[in-house]
């Protein structure tokens, strides 16, 4: 609970500070702030205690099959 607490607290902080720099720029504005929301609710998952996907799985996932087309083509043996 307090961690949660914490994370809001420093997010709170960091807008505070960040915002008046950006106020010109509606892109960048909008930018940092779904950023900080989305690092905010990483940060809130896994203060929870919640399973978060690794992103090297997916990239695993995604180039496996061209290493195995690769192999077959060259017929590497390993």
């Amino acid at each position: 609970m307090w961690t949660i607490a914490g994370l809001i607290a420093i997010a709170g902080i960091c807008a505070a500070l960040e915002w008046p720099l950006l106020k010109g720029s509606r892109r960048d504005l909008w930018t940092f702030g779904l950023l900080l929301l989305a690092g905010l609710g990483v940060g809130v998952a896994e203060a929870l205690h919640a399973r978060l996907p690794n992103p090297l799985d997916f990239v695993a996932a995604v180039f496996e099959p061209m290493g195995e087309g690769m192999r077959d083509f060259f017929d590497i043996r390993g």
